[in-house]
């Protein structure tokens, strides 16, 4: 006790007895509780409190209504492809665990595999993004043997390999339900599977184990997480409708509002034809009436000036844009302030959307590559390659890199290596280097570099940059065997 007094800053601190020896030692075998008390995922019925609240949103009804919006309107079809071009345009590229020859093997096998699937890469990217149309979307992982040449080494082999066939989508439209264990994690899904030749619906079993689900906003552990068209929904509803009244009070503007006058004497067959007369009147370069003798018809004209609606349906489409913070899309308007926030707002907005891409990725990297590893190098590998993005939504400035990468080389922080000119190629979409690229000589280039003014002397033609000796040199950065030091031959 006197041992935790003195921790807790009780009491003064003195050498460890045996006593607060046995202390501690009874402390360090207390082990935590490893049991999961509480779930805060979801059941077979939903989740209260997390269960959407309108219910035109809710389950199959909430897909096709997202799937209207985005069908149907041009805004929210301009603000999708705003967030999802940036991400598909990107530098993906496949990173390895670390610089062994092995973990390198590894990440090319396991790029060459996601890019030699049943669909392009590009075209599963596109896809994989439905998942802000819908709040979630479904991947199947299908495998297929084949054969692998390993391009790393110096005599390439081809061997047999499992690779991804295809990540096949599993549309949301065809999800029945989703399946969970007790702790409220997916267990399956139940699927309605379309057989192609025959169109027989059939539902399956897809465990979670072949999926690849990707959720965007995931709450409380629900895998169908939030659409980013759900907060759009109420503008999109409202401008719907203010587009079918401007629509209306364009027509009734243009013709009035149409006066039947019927003879003394009118039957009710006279009454109901003359209400289905006015009801059919349209406006057009053929619109004519021919009526009984006795009858009239004339057109009251709108002494009411005409709203303007679609300035209501303008500041709907600002909100709409705003949604995805991309307000900066309608700098035209007068609602959406200057030109010179449109900068500042592009660029959080290009930070946002690594948010987005880095939810692919990391769902690639942790149900995906994992396994195709395993399935090919074993249960050992513990470390797996990781895939990654760069430049989302930004443009390389190639002035400036060539000069930074000037500025790293001469003073010998970066050694242009084949590696790092293989790199510098794929960069900046340079042809390949051949098979009989070396190492360039630092110290050659470093001559080159301008001296500072006043300094008379230069750096020695074979001096080695930051002290580093090269083979067949002296420490001096002289040639070894020539006339300034070393073994002669």
């Amino acid at each position: 006790m006197g041992w935790f007094g003195r921790l807790m800053g009780t009491e003064t601190p003195a050498i460890m007895t045996e006593e607060d020896a046995r202390d501690s030692v009874e402390l360090a075998e207390e082990k935590p509780n490893l049991r999961e008390l509480g779930a805060t995922g979801m059941t077979s019925y939903g989740s209260f409190g997390i269960i959407e609240y309108n219910p035109e949103l809710r389950g199959i009804r909430g897909i096709k209504t997202y799937d209207q919006m985005r069908r149907s309107d041009a805004q929210i079809r301009a603000t999708l492809r705003l967030v999802k071009t940036p991400i598909i345009s990107a530098q993906w590229y496949m990173q390895p665990a670390s610089s062994s020859d092995l973990d390198r093997e590894i990440a090319d096998f396991a790029w060459w595999a996601l890019n030699h699937m049943r669909q392009p890469f590009i075209e599963f990217l596109w896809e994989s993004l439905l998942m802000l149309d819908y709040g979630y979307y479904a991947f199947e992982k299908v495998f297929t043997m084949d054969t692998w040449k390993n391009a790393q080494k110096q005599r390439p082999r081809e061997k047999e390999v499992v690779r991804w066939e295809a990540f096949a989508p599993r549309h949301p439209v065809h999800v029945d339900r989703f399946e969970f264990n007790p702790n409220g994690t997916v267990n399956h899904i139940v699927f309605n599977r379309v057989d192609g030749k025959t169109n027989f619906s059939s539902q399956v079993d897809i465990p979670i184990q072949k999926l690849l689900i990707l959720t965007l906003d995931r709450e409380g552990g629900d895998p169908q997480g939030t659409s980013i068209l759900r907060s759009a929904y109420k503008h999109w509803y409202y401008k719907e409708n203010l587009y079918k009244v401007d629509a209306i009070q364009k027509e009734r503007h243009g013709i009035g509002i149409p006066k039947i006058k019927l003879p003394p004497g009118f039957t009710n067959e006279d009454k109901t034809f003359a209400n289905e007369l006015g009801r059919n009147l349209r406006t057009n370069e053929k619109a004519y009436v021919t009526l009984p003798p006795g009858w009239d018809v004339e057109f009251i004209a709108m002494n009411t000036g005409v709203v303007d609606v679609l300035k209501s349906a303008e500041h709907h489409d600002l909100m709409i844009a705003r949604n995805v913070l991309g307000q900066f899309m309608n700098l035209g308007s007068t609602t959406s302030g200057s030109r010179a926030l449109g900068s500042s707002q592009m660029e959080i907005f290009m930070k946002a959307l690594r948010y987005v891409s880095d939810i692919v990725r990391m769902n690639i990297n942790q149900d995906a590559i994992p396994d195709l590893v395993r399935y090919n190098y074993g249960s050992k590998i513990t470390n797996f390659p990781e895939l990654r993005v760069r430049r989302v939504g930004e443009t390389a400035d190639w002035r400036a890199f060539s000069v930074a990468m000037r500025n790293l080389v001469e003073p010998g922080i970066l050694t242009p290596t084949p590696d790092l000119e293989q790199w510098t190629r794929d960069q900046m979409d340079l042809p390949l280097g051949g098979d009989d690229v070396t190492e360039r000589d630092v110290a050659a280039r470093t001559m080159k570099a301008v001296a500072p003014v006043g300094e008379e002397e230069k750096p020695a033609p074979d001096a080695p940059p930051n002290g580093r000796v090269r083979p067949g040199q002296n420490a001096d950065g002289s040639r070894q065997g020539s006339l300034t030091g070393g073994p002669k031959e």
